[in-house]
């Protein structure tokens, strides 16, 4: 959090997103079919890319997780998407 580095789910949400606009995008390319026409007949455990066509804005999904946990260190940010001071400092500092 204090890297502002995403949780791992949200980090995949966000690689799904944009390879489901990236498909989106090429209409005549086989796959947009097996994609967004695709009927499931698998077990319900199991979780195909096409459940996940909804996009999701990750830094509110991220404030609400941040908030919704009891970590030991949940006051020392209230927003996990602000930067901490002298994030922005030149490396070598």
């Amino acid at each position: 959090m204090l890297a502002n580095i995403l949780p791992p789910n949200l980090h995949y949400r966000v690689v799904v997103d944009k390879v489901l606009a990236n498909i989106d995008s090429h209409l005549l390319c086989q796959v947009h079919d097996d994609v967004f026409n695709h009927l499931h007949h698998g077990l319900s455990s199991q979780r195909p890319i096409c459940s996940a066509l909804s996009p999701v804005d990750v830094n509110t999904q991220w404030s609400e997780d941040w908030l919704s946990t009891s970590v030991a260190n949940h006051v020392i940010t209230e927003d996990p998407i602000t930067q901490q001071p002298g994030f922005d400092l030149p490396r070598s500092l």
